[in-house]
């Protein structure tokens, strides 16, 4: 009896062991189309970006909901154009880094 119960046992072991969640993808976000599209293009599909404001909507006078702040809180990096641009950004506490993309860029005057 102890034979064949190991005989079933040994196999369901492995099979639930192969069945186990691979690492998944780091999480990044973005505040807004272009920051999107600049890093998909750096870091194509290694990573799991989502964006954070919708295609249609004003950047400067955004409003994350309660559902896109949990987004924020969570996630590896979140990458921004600016400290200017998106202040609201700026005011969310999350687990990894934030990346300002301008940082460093020679602003035009005018």
């Amino acid at each position: 009896m102890k034979k064949i119960l190991m005989l079933f046992a040994i196999p369901a072991v492995l099979l639930l062991a192969g069945c186990q969640k691979t690492a998944d993808k780091p999480e990044v976000v973005t505040t807004f189309e272009p920051m999107y599209e600049f890093t998909k293009a750096i870091v194509g599909d290694k990573v799991k970006i989502e964006n954070i404001v919708p295609a249609n909507q004003e950047v400067h006078e955004f409003e994350p909901s309660a559902k896109q702040v949990a987004t924020m809180t969570n996630a590896q990096a979140i990458i921004y154009n600016s400290d200017d641009l998106e202040k609201w950004a700026l005011k969310v506490n999350n687990k990894g880094v934030k990346i300002e993309a301008s940082k460093d860029v020679n602003k035009i005057k005018g």
